[in-house]
């Protein structure tokens, strides 16, 4: 659910309201979710910056890579398999 966010004018609206909101309310969880089925590790819990991770332009960035893995991901299947023929 990133893409929403790399789209002008409505990325912007998102990133400086709902998404830093959404983010802190479940930056534990995603934590979590990173480590599983380790625990998070107690260097990560000190040194990580929630409120950094979070800012509008890191949302942002965040955003972009997201919507644009796919299609670079099918462009190099693409190219990869023109290679092997």
């Amino acid at each position: 659910m990133v893409v929403p966010g790399a789209i002008p004018m409505l990325g912007d609206i998102l990133r400086y309201t709902i998404s830093p909101v959404f983010g802190w309310l479940t930056m534990s969880v995603t934590k979590r979710v990173m480590f599983a089925p380790a625990p998070v590790a107690e260097r990560f819990r000190a040194e990580y910056s929630t409120a950094m991770a979070l800012r509008p332009s890191q949302i942002r960035a965040t955003c972009v890579d997201g919507a644009l893995m796919v299609p670079i991901t099918m462009n190099l299947l693409i190219m990869g398999s023109c290679l092997y023929q």
